[in-house]
């Protein structure tokens, strides 16, 4: 019962029938917390999670069951609570794919590329070799920083390596790596060579072509894949959408957002209305911007008012771009960006002194504005089966 309340992601459940088993007296096993923990990572239930934790430890299950302990450091990192997470795979005494793969998690979530790659290269001269799962985190870390000369790397590594499945999930992965590090024409190669493409396969690639700012290719993709006879998804329409926003392709658009019911059955979400309210907005079309905005069907958030306000700074209409500025501040009157919006706003038309009443009010409020930050690759090397030094590997393995 635990373990089919863990399958239907019902934790409530969960933590009755194991209540009620312990009330009638029968003793839970190395699979009963296995299933604990599930039902913990499923749902980022921390604070549930750091319960079975200590049963686990009063029952006398800690440290003498492996996939017990590797299950509970999964928990940790799936909850974001990485420092218990490492504490834990410090007590794994052998290592096998899944505790390596968790390992590498833990250092890519948190923005180590370097650690994550070094790990990897350990845990291939260890004798495990890695699979699909070990290099998602790492891809997606990749992707996150923009880290064009370690993707390529990662993907040669995958290419060359006879252990590694290539099948579609990960290659959609590798698309959107390339696409996020600014290599379009490789995401382009990498998806054309996907056999089997999937929903998830078309959507990743019109993605990528709406980042880089190609709305005419991103539609040509859309009606290959219409022609192919694969329905599209939310996700899918919501890429298409960014598409024409970011080129300014404002009928396309329109045709789009009205076929999302009609013609495949999907009811907008604020997302769309945010693309769509950016795509009038960025035209000029401000009336019927604002209008869509009044229209939804759910109470419009940050990404739609800003994406008004922005028109609205680009055109000069600083009544509208108050109106959705104040309405911004009733939703978070701490977000420093909606103070500098408007003042850009009043900026856009001379007008100094509303400028700076606005950034006066930041001051007094305490807000204070995220600096930008860039980052550029200083070189070509990366990490993958790089490591000489014997001692190097060592340190890293343990």
């Amino acid at each position: 019962m635990i373990r089919a309340s863990t399958l239907h992601s019902n934790p409530q459940a969960v933590l009755q029938f194991y209540s009620k088993m312990r009330r009638e007296g029968a003793s839970p096993d190395g699979f009963t917390f296995n299933f604990l923990l599930e039902s913990c990572r499923r749902t980022c239930k921390d604070a549930y999670g750091m319960q079975v934790h200590g049963h686990i430890i009063k029952l006398g299950w800690a440290s003498c069951n492996k996939i017990l302990d590797t299950n509970l450091a999964m928990m940790y990192v799936d909850c974001g609570q990485l420092k218990c997470a490492m504490q834990m795979f410090d007590k794994v005494p052998q290592r096998d794919v899944v505790s390596w793969s968790a390992i590498i998690a833990i250092h890519a979530r948190k923005g180590d590329i370097d650690h994550a790659l070094r790990l990897l290269d350990c845990m291939g001269s260890s004798g495990i070799h890695p699979n699909e799962v070990t290099l998602m985190p790492i891809i997606q870390a990749i992707a996150k920083s923009s880290a064009l000369t370690l993707g390529k790397q990662l993907h040669n590594f995958i290419d060359r390596s006879p252990y590694i499945r290539k099948d579609t999930y990960l290659s959609n992965a590798i698309v959107y790596m390339y696409a996020k590090c600014g290599d379009i024409d490789k995401a382009r190669w990498v998806f054309d060579g996907i056999i089997e493409k999937d929903v998830w396969s078309w959507s990743v690639m019109i993605e990528a072509l709406a980042i880089h700012g190609h709305g005419e290719e991103a539609l040509r993709v859309f009606s290959r894949m219409l022609k192919v006879g694969v329905l599209p998804n939310e996700v899918t329409l919501l890429s298409v959408l960014s598409a024409c926003s970011h080129s300014g392709l404002v009928s396309e658009g329109r045709k789009l957002f009205r076929e999302m019911n009609a013609k495949y059955g999907l009811v907008p979400r604020v997302e769309h209305y945010g693309c769509i309210v950016g795509l009038h907005s960025r035209a000029g079309l401000l009336d019927e911007a604002q209008e869509l905005v009044w229209g939804m069907g759910e109470r419009p958030n940050g990404l739609v008012w800003r994406a008004l306000a922005g028109g609205c700074m680009a055109y000069g209409n600083v009544e509208m771009a108050k109106d959705a500025c104040q309405l911004l501040l009733e939703l978070d009157r701490d977000h420093v960006g909606d103070y500098v919006l408007m003042s850009n706003v009043y900026a856009s038309v001379g007008r100094w002194k509303d400028v700076e009443r606005e950034r006066s009010m930041v001051d007094m409020l305490g807000l204070k504005k995220v600096r930008g930050v860039s980052a550029i690759e200083l070189d070509d090397h990366g990490y993958l089966s790089t490591l000489k030094n014997k001692n190097d590997h060592g340190r890293m393995c343990r």
